[in-house]
Protein backbone atom coordinates (compact mmCIF):
# COMPACT_ATOMS: atom_id res chain seq x y z
CA UNK A 1 0.00 0.00 0.00
CA UNK A 2 2.84 2.79 0.81
CA UNK A 3 4.31 1.78 -2.56
CA UNK A 4 0.99 2.63 -4.24
CA UNK A 5 1.10 5.53 -2.43
CA UNK A 6 4.20 6.53 -3.41
CA UNK A 7 3.73 6.00 -7.11
CA UNK A 8 0.27 7.71 -7.17
CA UNK A 9 2.44 11.03 -5.35
CA UNK A 10 4.83 10.80 -7.80
CA UNK A 11 2.35 10.89 -10.92
CA UNK A 12 0.58 13.47 -9.25
CA UNK A 13 3.49 15.67 -8.69
CA UNK A 14 4.83 14.91 -12.32
CA UNK A 15 2.08 16.14 -13.64
CA UNK A 16 1.94 19.11 -12.49
CA UNK A 17 5.04 19.86 -13.40
CA UNK A 18 4.30 19.14 -17.48
CA UNK A 19 1.93 21.49 -17.12
CA UNK A 20 -0.51 21.96 -20.53
CA UNK A 21 -0.19 19.07 -23.39
CA UNK A 22 0.48 20.67 -26.51
CA UNK A 23 -2.31 19.52 -29.31
CA UNK A 24 -1.37 17.40 -32.37
CA UNK A 25 -0.03 19.93 -35.03
CA UNK A 26 -1.98 20.29 -38.49
CA UNK A 27 0.99 21.93 -40.06
CA UNK A 28 4.00 21.11 -41.87
CA UNK A 29 6.92 21.06 -39.57
CA UNK A 30 9.69 21.78 -41.38
CA UNK A 31 12.79 20.58 -38.64
CA UNK A 32 10.08 17.73 -36.85
CA UNK A 33 9.59 20.21 -33.82
CA UNK A 34 6.39 21.72 -32.89
CA UNK A 35 5.90 25.72 -33.60
CA UNK A 36 6.08 27.97 -30.37
CA UNK A 37 2.78 27.78 -28.93
CA UNK A 38 2.52 31.53 -29.01
CA UNK A 39 2.73 31.07 -32.94
CA UNK A 40 -0.46 28.79 -33.29
CA UNK A 41 -3.89 28.37 -32.41
CA UNK A 42 -5.85 25.54 -30.34
CA UNK A 43 -8.47 23.60 -31.61
CA UNK A 44 -10.86 21.03 -29.25
CA UNK A 45 -13.87 19.50 -28.55
CA UNK A 46 -16.33 18.04 -31.39
CA UNK A 47 -14.28 18.35 -34.02
CA UNK A 48 -14.93 15.97 -36.75
CA UNK A 49 -12.79 17.50 -39.91
CA UNK A 50 -10.77 20.96 -40.73
CA UNK A 51 -10.37 22.26 -44.04
CA UNK A 52 -12.17 18.95 -45.42
CA UNK A 53 -10.21 16.79 -43.19
CA UNK A 54 -10.71 14.20 -41.07
CA UNK A 55 -8.34 15.00 -37.86
CA UNK A 56 -8.08 12.35 -34.81
CA UNK A 57 -9.20 13.10 -31.29
CA UNK A 58 -7.81 15.26 -28.91
CA UNK A 59 -6.48 19.27 -29.07
CA UNK A 60 -5.16 20.21 -32.40
CA UNK A 61 -2.43 23.27 -33.42
CA UNK A 62 -3.17 25.11 -36.41
CA UNK A 63 -1.37 27.90 -37.85
CA UNK A 64 -3.49 31.57 -37.72
CA UNK A 65 -5.83 31.80 -40.45
CA UNK A 66 -8.99 31.12 -41.74
CA UNK A 67 -9.75 27.25 -41.18
CA UNK A 68 -12.99 25.20 -41.76
CA UNK A 69 -14.13 23.47 -39.30
CA UNK A 70 -16.87 20.43 -39.24
CA UNK A 71 -18.30 18.91 -35.52
CA UNK A 72 -18.57 15.37 -35.44
CA UNK A 73 -22.28 14.17 -35.07
CA UNK A 74 -21.94 12.22 -31.99
CA UNK A 75 -22.15 13.38 -28.68
CA UNK A 76 -22.89 12.29 -24.69
CA UNK A 77 -22.89 13.87 -21.56
CA UNK A 78 -23.87 12.23 -17.95
CA UNK A 79 -24.04 14.17 -14.41
CA UNK A 80 -25.98 13.03 -11.56
CA UNK A 81 -29.53 13.72 -13.21
CA UNK A 82 -28.67 11.22 -15.70
CA UNK A 83 -27.18 10.70 -19.52
CA UNK A 84 -28.18 12.44 -22.26
CA UNK A 85 -26.86 11.45 -25.90
CA UNK A 86 -27.58 13.00 -29.01
CA UNK A 87 -27.17 12.49 -33.01
CA UNK A 88 -26.27 15.81 -34.45
CA UNK A 89 -26.20 17.05 -37.95
CA UNK A 90 -22.66 17.86 -39.53
CA UNK A 91 -22.07 22.04 -39.24
CA UNK A 92 -19.31 23.27 -40.63
CA UNK A 93 -17.78 26.58 -38.97
CA UNK A 94 -15.28 29.29 -40.95
CA UNK A 95 -13.55 30.38 -38.12
CA UNK A 96 -10.41 33.06 -38.60
CA UNK A 97 -7.91 32.00 -35.93
CA UNK A 98 -5.63 33.63 -34.16
CA UNK A 99 -2.15 32.73 -32.83
CA UNK A 100 -1.98 31.90 -28.64
CA UNK A 101 -6.15 32.10 -28.92
CA UNK A 102 -8.15 28.52 -28.24
CA UNK A 103 -11.21 26.97 -30.21
CA UNK A 104 -13.92 24.97 -29.07
CA UNK A 105 -16.61 23.24 -30.68
CA UNK A 106 -19.14 22.40 -28.24
CA UNK A 107 -22.40 21.55 -26.93
CA UNK A 108 -24.55 23.99 -24.96
CA UNK A 109 -27.11 22.15 -22.86
CA UNK A 110 -30.30 23.77 -22.22
CA UNK A 111 -33.47 23.29 -19.65
CA UNK A 112 -33.63 19.45 -19.72
CA UNK A 113 -37.21 18.09 -18.47
CA UNK A 114 -38.28 14.09 -18.11
CA UNK A 115 -37.11 12.42 -21.48
CA UNK A 116 -36.28 15.75 -23.44
CA UNK A 117 -34.78 19.18 -23.60
CA UNK A 118 -32.79 21.23 -26.11
CA UNK A 119 -28.89 21.58 -26.93
CA UNK A 120 -27.21 24.01 -29.49
CA UNK A 121 -23.30 23.79 -31.17
CA UNK A 122 -21.84 26.55 -30.17
CA UNK A 123 -18.02 27.36 -31.80
CA UNK A 124 -16.17 29.77 -29.82
CA UNK A 125 -12.91 32.09 -29.34
CA UNK A 126 -11.20 32.25 -26.17
CA UNK A 127 -8.15 34.08 -25.56
CA UNK A 128 -5.17 33.49 -23.55
CA UNK A 129 -6.66 33.70 -20.36
CA UNK A 130 -9.63 31.90 -21.10
CA UNK A 131 -12.18 34.13 -21.34
CA UNK A 132 -14.72 33.69 -24.38
CA UNK A 133 -14.28 36.89 -27.14
CA UNK A 134 -16.32 35.37 -29.54
CA UNK A 135 -19.06 33.16 -31.04
CA UNK A 136 -19.33 31.95 -34.36
CA UNK A 137 -22.61 30.74 -36.27
CA UNK A 138 -22.23 27.97 -38.85
CA UNK A 139 -22.56 28.36 -42.61
CA UNK A 140 -20.62 31.97 -42.06
CA UNK A 141 -17.69 33.35 -44.11
CA UNK A 142 -14.40 33.77 -42.25
CA UNK A 143 -14.50 37.51 -40.89
CA UNK A 144 -11.47 39.53 -39.44
CA UNK A 145 -11.10 39.17 -35.57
Amino acid sequence: MRFFLTLVGCVAWLGGCVGHVRGQPLYPMDDGQPAPPDMVAELSGLVQSVDGRDVPTGPLELLPGCHVVTNSTRWGASDSQGSVTATLRPRSFSINMRASYSYVIRVERGIMSGSSGSIALVAEELDPKGNVTRRFQSGQPCQDP
